[in-house]
């Protein structure tokens, strides 16, 4: 969910005060004897030009973010973090590229990236599932994403049941759907969607269901739209993985005057003010919910500002104030989530090796604090965020003055 908007309207806090406190903790003691020990090398490759650069670029704010807070309280081990950057272009030949780079020749203690499914998976069966000592921390959804694929690898997800499971669950429990539209790409993650879906929705016995697939990037999807029409669904679900596709479905829905409402996944909510500028204001309004992150949601009567999310926001602001309006807020706090992780591991089992950082996580998730999941790793999974971290969020386009979105139902 993309939540800069409110970083602009915090109130009550002095980010002068903050920016002093923050340059405080540079020349702190802790800071000082960091900076005179050899580094911690935190590979971070993310995609940072092409198409998917709005997520990377999220990432890498949220990975600088934490490696400056981290330096100023004494680093990692007592070791300063020195972040070495690269950018596969969301190119699975150039992340295997960019990782070997990393791992054989700057010979990074730690890897965040690549993010995407598609990219870690191809850099997973290269690099990663050999023996190189290093945890590596991606963004990948999908269900190939195993501790089979690489032993060490860590992903925030969600995975792909856990978003087939929530909006299943809101498109018949909470929208009481009788007739229901499924429309999905044909993108491997997608399809794993679907069949979680279909698994579920046998499960329930709801059989009243039509599922579309279409090209992604297609420039039209009136002929999709016209098949599902026919069928008069109450209801649609959205599994998609490009934000263009998504505004062209509403776009085509808002040509045809269909006022079916529509729900998404998690790669609605980030970018929902993206795909709401592209649509258009008469298209957007179809569109009604997404998947979002459950701590960074409020239910009617929660405090305002209070919550861990809220203070990080104004931390951000403070950290980067000259920030794009447009910047995916939850992959930066993703990001942020997944150094801090790696830092917490480290000093747990007093070692960057990547084996002994990987037990002590698959023992002691519970002790993680993170700001956008409630992890529960174990030995055979290494997704930070399951479905207890996920809800349908609601009135995508009003964010609340602290950054928080309305939890559905609630």
């Amino acid at each position: 969910m993309t939540v800069s908007t409110p970083l602009f309207r915090l109130s009550g806090v002095s980010l002068a005060a903050l920016a002093l406190a923050g340059a405080a903790l540079l020349t702190s003691p802790h800071s000082a004897l960091a900076q005179a020990k050899e580094p911690v090398k935190v590979g971070a490759l993310f995609t940072t030009s092409g198409g998917g650069a709005q997520t990377g670029l999220a990432a890498l704010l949220g990975a600088k973010m934490a490696a400056a807070e981290i330096n100023a309280a004494g680093g990692i081990l007592g070791r300063p973090v020195v972040l070495v950057q690269g950018d596969d272009a969301a190119d699975t030949t150039q992340a295997v590229t960019e990782t070997k780079r990393m791992i054989y020749q700057e010979k990074v203690h730690i890897m965040l990236g690549p993010l995407y499914s598609a990219t870690t998976i191809a850099a997973a069966k290269a690099v990663m599932a050999q023996e190189t000592g290093v945890t590596y921390w991606s963004f990948g959804t999908s269900a190939q994403i195993t501790v089979e694929l690489a032993s060490t690898l860590f992903t925030y997800g969600p995975g792909s049941n856990s978003l087939a499971d929530a909006m299943l669950d809101y498109a018949l429990d909470i929208k009481k759907s009788k007739n229901l539209a499924i429309l999905t790409d044909e993108i491997q993650n997608s399809i794993i969607v679907i069949e979680r879906m279909k698994e579920r929705m046998k499960e329930r016995g709801f059989t009243n269901y039509t599922i579309e697939q279409f090209a992604a990037n297609a420039a039209d999807m009136t002929p999709n739209l016209l098949r599902v029409k026919a069928k008069n669904p109450d209801f649609m679900l959205l599994s998609q993985t490009f934000l263009t596709d998504t505004a062209v479905i509403l776009k085509n829905m808002d040509e045809l005057n269909w006022n079916i409402q529509a729900a998404g996944n998690n790669g609605v909510a980030i970018s929902y003010p993206v795909i709401a500028k592209t649509a258009g204001p008469s298209a957007i309004k179809r569109l009604v919910a997404g998947v979002g992150i459950k701590p960074f949601t409020y239910c009617t009567g929660d405090a305002l500002g209070t919550s861990d999310y809220a203070k990080f926001l104004v931390r951000l602001k403070a950290f980067e104030p000259k920030m794009d309006p447009a910047t995916q807020i939850v992959n930066v706090a993703e990001m942020y989530d997944e150094l801090y992780a790696a830092k917490a591991a480290a000093e747990g089992a007093g070692s960057l090796d990547g084996k002994k950082m990987t037990e002590w996580l698959e023992n002691n998730s519970g002790k993680l604090k993170l700001l956008a999941a409630y992890p529960h790793l174990s030995k055979t999974n290494h997704f930070l965020a399951l479905a207890d971290s996920l809800t349908m969020v609601e009135n995508m386009g009003d964010i609340r003055s602290d950054g928080m979105l309305k939890r559905a139902g609630c």
